[in-house]
């Protein structure tokens, strides 16, 4: 499945998020949730970016999401949140390991979805609250 949280453009998804770099170099596929499988349900659910060498390997750097916890979290709650907001009448911890976020946290993620899609007609306009 191609990804839900990013198009293969050729650009490094960190370089783009941290540093504000959309130029194209090569990049290589990465599963946001690894394991076994965690990594089969990256792919199934399309929760993989592309990745520089610098933000992929090990030896890549400071920043690497293989060496760096931080980062790496930080990524999988994005890519949770993107499962969420695409797969609304699934539950995410049915087919992962772990959950970046508490059940409260994915459910106003869910509401907000929904409320998003009943404001949205298909006119092309959005009715805003007073």
């Amino acid at each position: 499945m191609r990804s839900i949280i990013q198009e293969k453009t050729g650009q490094c998804y960190l370089c783009m998020k941290l540093h504000g770099d959309y130029s194209v170099k090569y990049t290589e596929e990465h599963h946001v949730f690894m394991g076994v499988k965690d990594r089969k349900m990256s792919e199934r659910f399309g929760l993989k970016v592309q990745l520089c060498k610098v933000h992929h390997e090990h030896d890549g750097g400071p920043e690497a999401v293989h060496r760096n916890h931080e980062i790496c979290l930080g990524l999988q709650r994005e890519a949770q949140k993107a499962f969420i907001l695409n797969f609304p009448d699934l539950n995410f911890r049915d087919f992962f390991s772990k959950s970046t976020m508490t059940d409260e946290e994915m459910e106003e993620i869910r509401q907000q979805a929904t409320k998003e899609q009943k404001e949205d007609d298909g006119s092309g306009f959005i009715l805003l609250e007073d």
